[in-house]
């Protein structure tokens, strides 16, 4: 339901983990859509092993042809107190809906950006921050991370 909802805004990317094929799912609550559809803001919610590191964001564009269109950012925000959010380029598998006009890339890893949540040793409990995610065109989406360590 909420890629067609970007889909209908003009989105023309699949964003963040939970929309590429591996890793942990999120819940996401709290979606709104703002500035007429030029920016989102959503918490997710994960859940993970103590000393186990969780991604909690992939973030990517492409082109009709499969093609990386690069200007894909992401910054955090207020830091995790008890654990290190780190970003990095990465790759994963997309998961664009049958009749997205780039559905034939899903068997093609696409590059972007990783954002993973790494818990302090030993720590047990929740932990949270926030980061944001900024496409060409100037569309963002604001993330608040809730992560459940067990």
């Amino acid at each position: 339901m909420k890629l067609v909802r970007l889909a209908a805004l003009g989105w023309p990317v699949l964003v963040l983990a939970g929309c590429a094929s591996t890793g942990p799912q999120p819940t996401i609550q709290n979606v709104q859509v703002l500035n007429g559809g030029s920016e989102i803001s959503r918490t997710k919610n994960y859940t993970t092993a103590s000393g186990k590191s969780v991604r909690v964001g992939f973030a990517f564009s492409q082109n009709l042809d499969c093609s990386e269109v690069s200007g894909v950012t992401m910054r955090l925000g207020a830091p995790p107190s008890n654990g290190e959010a780190t970003v990095e380029r990465g790759s994963d598998f997309p998961n664009y809906a049958r009749g997205n006009p780039r559905a034939h890339c899903n068997p093609k890893k696409a590059v972007g950006m990783v954002m993973t949540y790494h818990p302090q040793p030993d720590f047990v409990g929740t932990d949270h921050f926030g980061f944001d995610t900024f496409y060409p065109g100037g569309k963002a989406i604001h993330n608040d991370v809730n992560v459940t360590v067990e």
